[in-house]
């Protein structure tokens, strides 16, 4: 089978009916304008992941602009071996579309369009298009990998990992401690860090990883310290007090000192994000603690969540603060925004959960700023949960 379809800015219509179709050959059918030599080199590298390896050609219009009448022609000198077999009428402009599907009809070639909305390959003529995978299966295949190297961002750009079950229960556990008693438990992390780490260099201190800390009485910081020990990342003592788990060497046992605090303090809530999105349906291949070495200028840091939208296909890059309280929001704001913009393409999402605020004036300033950088906002548990309402998988 030959598959043909028009080259625009968007690759993810040509990938869908690509994996749909798992033709022997693909046409790009491409004006003349240079920019959509990009557009074609991800589609392709983006295929090669899936293990689809077709034979491709490039037949370019000569115009940056094509008439209808010009496509007609252009695919008329197609050799008789890369003669289409079916259309994707999907990329392009409406005149190129106008002028392929005009060619599809006098040569008696069934074509489609990609409506990733309503799930569905729909046909433009009355002819039956060859025999293909719903659209819906399709999508269910796709992975970050896959979706951002059709946008152009190489595979290995993004690092990051899938939360393990332990760490989505702790997640869980320390969302219930927090919205029980936020008090006793920013207490009992404040002790923790007057244990661990250098009170001016913030440093871990040499002797952290074997430091004890007396758990609180607080039911809410008990329960806090006892998520922490399930998730393997502390113990607790004969004597109630909690102490980092040991590793092999100085660097790892500093690491999971300040690794533990971290999710303590604040991490819990990208876990408690994270189960929440996954068990709602809406999202899959959900990374967390996504890191980019070759961007470190755009603030992709740890406890990022990154995952795909399984409805719109969209990847969603999701940032979480436990209050609104949080250093140089402008600039937080516009720098979550502006990664989604490189990292995912230009519909990618942008998403900013909090999950309390501190005063009137800081919630709405946050919300203007969400509003001018196109970055969707969730603020407080109530919003969270209308959010992330559990779904069936489209």
């Amino acid at each position: 089978m030959t598959l043909a379809h028009l080259v625009g800015d968007q690759t993810l219509p040509n990938l869908l009916a690509a994996l749909a179709l798992r033709p022997a050959r693909i046409v790009h059918l491409a004006s003349a304008d240079k920019k959509f030599l990009a557009p074609i080199r991800n589609l392709e590298r983006a295929l090669a992941l899936t293990g689809l390896k077709p034979a491709f050609h490039t037949l370019t219009v000569a115009s940056a602009n094509p008439s209808p009448a010009e496509v007609t022609s252009a695919l008329t000198t197609l050799p008789a071996d890369w003669q289409p077999s079916v259309l994707n009428l999907t990329g392009g402009t409406k005149l190129m579309s106008l002028g392929a599907h005009t060619w599809a009809e006098l040569n008696h070639v069934p074509s489609l369009y990609v409506d990733t909305a309503a799930r569905s390959f729909i046909p433009t003529s009355s002819l039956t298009l060859p025999e293909h995978t719903p659209l819906t299966e399709v999508a269910a295949t796709l992975t970050l990998e896959i979706v951002l190297t059709a946008h152009g961002v190489p595979a290995d750009k993004i690092q990051g990992t899938a939360p393990s079950a332990a760490a989505l229960a702790f997640g869980d556990a320390a969302a219930l401690a927090w919205r029980q008693n936020p008090a006793d438990c920013a207490t009992f992390v404040r002790t923790l860090a007057d244990h661990w780490f250098h009170p001016v260099q913030k440093h871990v201190l040499p002797d952290a990883w074997h430091t004890a800390v007396a758990i609180p009485s607080s039911a809410a910081a008990s329960a806090l310290a006892q998520a922490a020990a399930q998730a393997g990342w502390a113990t607790i003592n004969d004597l109630g007090r909690l102490l980092p788990k040991n590793a092999a060497d100085l660097t790892r046992r500093n690491d999971g000192v300040r690794a533990l605090h971290q999710n303590l303090e604040g991490g819990w809530l990208e876990l408690h994000l994270a189960s929440a999105m996954l068990a709602s349906g809406r999202f899959h291949d959900l990374r967390w603690s996504v890191q980019s070495p070759e961007r470190p200028d755009l603030g992709l840091g740890e406890n990022d969540l990154v995952a795909l939208d399984r409805h719109s296909l969209a990847p969603v890059f999701i940032s979480c603060k436990s209050s609104t309280a949080f250093a140089k929001p402008l600039e937080h704001i516009f720098a979550l925004r502006q990664r989604a913009l490189h990292f995912g393409g230009t519909f990618a999402k942008a998403v900013l959960c909090i999950e309390r605020g501190y005063s009137e004036e800081q919630e709405t300033q946050i919300k203007g700023f969400c509003r001018a950088a196109n970055v969707q906002l969730h603020l407080g548990p109530a919003s969270f949960t209308i959010w992330l309402q559990p779904h069936p998988p489209v």
